[in-house]
């Protein structure tokens, strides 16, 4: 285990810690986290003796993905001339490629006062305008 986590459990044995991190790709329903991990080139990751399946969650592409599943939240983070019209539907918030879902993001804020979708810049906030039931609900 690593010497992270070794620290982690032993001085905070009543907290669950996780490590988000995007899948980066449409991940393959049919095999496992780890095969998905383990096979996936820029990954190679190797699961550990003592983890199975369900220590490993896979989030969305990019976290991106849960902002499109709430096109509302995103209007009141960019105001009025945020072009909802330019995102895909909610339901089809986990169907896009890291590519398409960059690209959505950059049409639909063109015209707001951003000029442009920035990670850095809004992520954190677009998070905090998303309704987390939305997110449940369109991206499983």
């Amino acid at each position: 285990m690593p010497r992270l986590l070794m620290h982690l459990r032993a001085n905070e044995p009543d907290v669950f810690n996780v490590l988000l991190v995007d899948s980066e790709d449409r991940a393959n329903t049919n095999e496992s986290p780890w095969e998905y991990l383990r096979d996936r080139p820029e990954d190679g990751w190797i699961r550990p003796p003592t983890a199975g399946d369900s220590h490993c969650q896979m989030m969305v592409v990019c976290m991106e993905a849960w902002f499109l599943a709430d096109p509302a939240g995103m209007k009141r983070h960019y105001g009025g001339n945020f072009n909802e019209a330019a995102l895909p539907p909610p339901d089809q918030a986990e169907t896009r490629t890291k590519n398409a879902i960059r690209d959505a993001l950059k049409k639909a804020t063109r015209n707001t006062p951003a000029e442009e979708y920035r990670k850095i810049r809004d992520g954190a906030k677009l998070l905090e305008c998303v309704d987390p039931a939305k997110v449940r609900t369109h991206c499983k």
